[in-house]
């Protein structure tokens, strides 16, 4: 289970970045070739592994964060926007990196990191938060925060890669990556929008002060 579900996770890794390099929405009708070269690609030899063998082994199994993404990335691609994940979904898991990250390097004694492990004392605290946010989530419509965290969860309740702590199911470096490059874009094109609304009026008013 943990060999299938852990390529299974970096099928989809590979895929997903396959076809934004192949730009696999600007295919319209012909949208199943690339992935069918994606497909074939991700199972190719590469001296004596195959390439989603050395990306398994290179990465390590992907945790939930990283999966969901890929997931709806590879489903996006062949209908843009059929499901979307949402800019909350992405800060949240920024929020869980300032959380985690600077503590697990050394800035101070307590390491949450150890929160994770079904044996920490608050480990019950931890899980009743995550639980929480969920609910909330779901109820706020922000439905991929509380499917990621139900998943989370769920995975590591089944043990499904053999590892006992929760932050290994909920996040990995290329989530936060996946996340910063989103929010960054997504405020680029925020700030692009107002320049060109402002440009836009001041336009419009020229226009009308020369009537």
């Amino acid at each position: 289970m943990k060999d299938l579900i852990g390529f299974f996770g970096h099928g989809l890794f590979l895929m997903a970045i396959l076809l934004f390099v192949l730009q696999g929405k600007r295919w319209k009708q012909y949208w199943p070739i690339p992935y069918l070269i994606a497909a074939i690609v991700i199972v190719l030899p590469v001296q004596n592994w195959l390439v989603i063998e050395f990306s398994r082994g290179y990465f390590s199994d992907l945790s939930v964060a990283t999966i969901l993404v890929c997931a709806l990335a590879v489903v996006n691609h062949a209908r843009p926007h059929t499901v979307k994940i949402g800019m909350p979904f992405h800060v949240f898991i920024l929020a869980l990196a300032v959380f985690l990250y600077p503590y697990t390097m050394g800035l101070s004694k307590n390491d949450p990191f150890v929160l994770g492990y079904a044996t920490a004392s608050y480990y019950p605290v931890f899980v009743a938060a995550l639980i929480v946010i969920g609910l909330i989530a779901w109820f706020k419509d922000l439905k991929g925060i509380a499917l990621f965290i139900g998943l989370s969860l769920l995975a590591q309740g089944l043990d499904v890669y053999g590892s006992g702590n929760l932050w290994l199911y909920l996040m990995d470096p290329i989530a936060v990556i996946i996340s910063i490059s989103a929010v960054v874009v997504f405020m680029l094109q925020q700030a692009w929008t107002h320049l060109m609304n402002v440009l836009e009026k001041k336009r419009a008013n020229n226009v009308s002060e020369h009537a």
